[in-house]
């Protein structure tokens, strides 16, 4: 029998996942609702599906998904991880595309 541990580990690691893609395909329709006249392709989100993933990676790495902190620990945590990948996402789009999307 599985463990209930990897069960957990698996299930948080893979609701992560599913809301990652989730917002991006929300994203992309509300782009989509608002520029009307462009059409709007998935691969527009690259760098967030990157990063995205990126992210889950380093929740892993962080143990996020594994040990139980106090909440606030864990919120310190992700907001820091967020913050920096929100930088880092918005830098390598200004210097890919000289605009912020």
């Amino acid at each position: 029998m599985i463990n209930k541990i990897i069960i957990q580990k698996v299930a948080l690691i893979s609701g992560d996942i599913c809301a990652l893609f989730l917002s991006l395909v929300s994203a992309k329709l509300i782009v989509g609702i608002f520029r009307a006249n462009d059409v709007v392709i998935f691969t527009t989100f690259g760098f967030a599906k990157l990063l995205g993933m990126a992210i889950i990676i380093v929740f892993w790495y962080q143990e996020q998904y594994s040990k139980r902190r106090p909440v606030w620990e864990e919120l310190r945590m992700q907001y820091i991880s967020i913050i920096v990948f929100a930088l880092v996402h918005l830098m390598l789009n200004f210097l890919v595309s000289h605009y912020v999307i």
